[in-house]
């Protein structure tokens, strides 16, 4: 009879904690308050605390992408942990895409975070046997760090010139190639003044100096 009566009690609270959700920001907060926020994240793992007891056998998966803030630039090797089953973790291919499977039927908080950005919460909803999809997650730059973002063309026809190596040599050392478009893009550089190097067979190096701001 008790356990009866527990399901009907969650039964009845699921339409509300339903409504909690869909009011989370578009920055996952809510009411974009950091208290505000903290209440209602213990609020719904207390919630899927309770009902994990009634389908802790039953579980289904998220699949999802990380991607950086103000483009479309995937982020690879982010972390996607559940903060409501710790333990259960995965990280975003070279493609920012991710599938964290496992996980009890119910609301999961999600943390998604990579060293050198800015993290993330997301409260998604598992279904039994289901696949949920939380689209892109986009995590923003640190101040403290700098990046590039440009493109690099043919002297000639002003065409993108795809995978010429970008090499940067300062107090770090970083390297990247550019795309089919000949789009280049370096993240969470450490700011300082730098010796940036272009190489692509058949073409001549280029070399300069540059100065990556925090931010």
């Amino acid at each position: 009879l008790q356990e009866v009566i527990s399901c009907t009690f969650l039964s009845s609270l699921q339409s509300s904690v339903m409504a909690l959700t869909e009011q989370q920001a578009s920055d996952d907060s809510w009411q974009q308050d950091v208290y505000t926020t903290a209440l209602v994240l213990r609020t719904l793992q207390a919630y899927q605390s309770r009902s994990s007891g009634v389908n802790s056998s039953e579980t289904g998966s998220v699949i999802g992408s990380v991607i950086l803030s103000g483009s479309d630039e995937p982020i690879a090797s982010a972390i996607i942990s559940s903060v409501t089953q710790p333990g259960f973790s995965v990280f975003s291919g070279a493609d920012g895409a991710f599938r964290l499977t496992g996980l009890t039927a119910g609301f999961q908080t999600l943390l998604i975070s990579k060293e050198g950005y800015s993290g993330s919460n997301n409260v998604v909803s598992i279904y039994v046997g289901q696949q949920s999809d939380v689209g892109q997650i986009a995590l923003a730059l640190r101040a403290e760090t700098g990046m590039i973002h440009g493109f690099v063309i043919d002297g000639h026809d002003q065409t993108g010139l795809a995978a010429v190596n970008i090499n940067l040599t300062g107090s770090q050392s970083y390297q990247s190639t550019s795309n089919g478009a000949g789009e280049l893009h370096i993240a969470n550089i450490i700011p300082g003044s730098y010796t940036v190097t272009f190489g692509k067979a058949g073409y001549n190096s280029l070399t300069g100096q540059i100065l990556i701001s925090a931010g």
